[in-house]
């Protein structure tokens, strides 16, 4: 894990049903995503509206799940490591309580 993403507060909640699916059909493929093709793509695959779908890629960019590489140019972060994320924001909680 670089610059400490384990810890992010933003990690520690959990992705609901549909973010976690639009994460997961996003980040399978592991290309660099145009913002409009990201919309579009969700729109298309999870038969959502436009609305939703930006309300979606606000949010995974928002918990840094989609990485910003260029103006409109997104890449998603690795599912495992979102994962590894996890594990030890929940880990650390469990410590703090337990002392």
């Amino acid at each position: 894990m670089k610059n400490n993403q384990a810890s992010d507060p933003l990690w520690s909640r959990l992705l609901k049903k549909r973010e976690l699916i639009a994460y997961f059909i996003l980040c399978r493929s592991g290309r660099v995503w145009n913002v409009g093709d990201i919309i579009d793509y969700l729109i298309d695959n999870l038969y959502v509206s436009r609305k939703v779908a930006h309300s979606i890629f606000r949010r995974l960019k928002r918990m840094k799940l989609l990485i910003r590489m260029d103006d409109v140019m997104y890449k998603c972060i690795p599912f495992e490591e979102y994962f590894e994320g996890l594990y030890r924001s929940y880990v650390g909680k469990k410590m703090k309580r337990s002392r």
